[in-house]
């Protein structure tokens, strides 16, 4: 699945709830489908979940192969 579509996704599903999501999670899902790192520091309840997990979440939903571990979140 291609990254384009995998923010598509993330985006419609924000539009459907009527929200926009902040550049900060927009910046963590692109970096993780480009392979790189992403250090989030906002205040509670700004949305750091959905910026460190949407993405690999909406890739692992998107695939068949599923043998191990496919998300870990510490």
């Amino acid at each position: 699945m291609s990254s384009k579509k995998i923010l598509k996704d993330i985006q419609s599903y924000f539009q459907s709830l009527g929200h926009t999501p902040f550049a900060f999670q927009t910046d963590a899902w692109e970096n993780y489908l480009n392979g790189k790192n992403s250090i989030i520091n906002v205040p509670t309840g700004m949305g750091k979940t959905l910026a460190s997990l949407a993405a690999a979440m909406v890739e692992v939903s998107q695939t068949t192969h599923r043998e191990g571990i496919q998300i870990l979140y510490i």
